[in-house]
């Protein structure tokens, strides 16, 4: 396992993880499907779409919401996007939402970011300590 200090995972080192998965190659892209907070914090961190980096979270196929159940795939050269929105929001910066998308407070927000953003990681070889 890689290990880096948190938040300085550097893109290229993701890259090259999904690279070798093979359940990336089979799926197209990073697969997830995730329930309660942690859909709720990936669908507010998508629905801000273009963001200051110019940058976008690009699927393959549609992403499908079942009750409480998010399911999608997130393209490769995508996944360092929203593992850095995830960090932007976990990490000091300001706490954007709405509050129709995330039925919890900043602080709920913030840990369930950090622990999604970790286990990503983890799924791909990397920790951050």
């Amino acid at each position: 396992m890689l290990s880096f200090d948190a938040g300085t995972t550097p893109k290229d080192t993701i890259l090259d993880a999904l690279d070798a998965d093979k359940d990336i190659a089979e799926h197209g892209g990073y697969y997830m499907r995730l329930t309660g907070n942690d859909a709720h914090v990936v669908r507010s961190l998508v629905n801000r779409g273009i963001d200051s980096h110019l940058e976008g979270i690009l699927f393959e196929g549609t992403p499908k919401v079942e009750g409480s159940t998010l399911t999608l795939t997130v393209k490769p050269e995508s996944v360092p996007v929203l593992l850095r929105r995830l960090w932007e929001a976990c990490d000091s910066g300001p706490y954007e939402r709405e509050v129709a998308e995330v039925p919890f407070d900043e602080e709920t927000f913030r840990v369930e970011a950090f622990g999604l953003r970790s286990s990503i990681l983890h799924s791909l070889g990397i920790e951050e300590i």
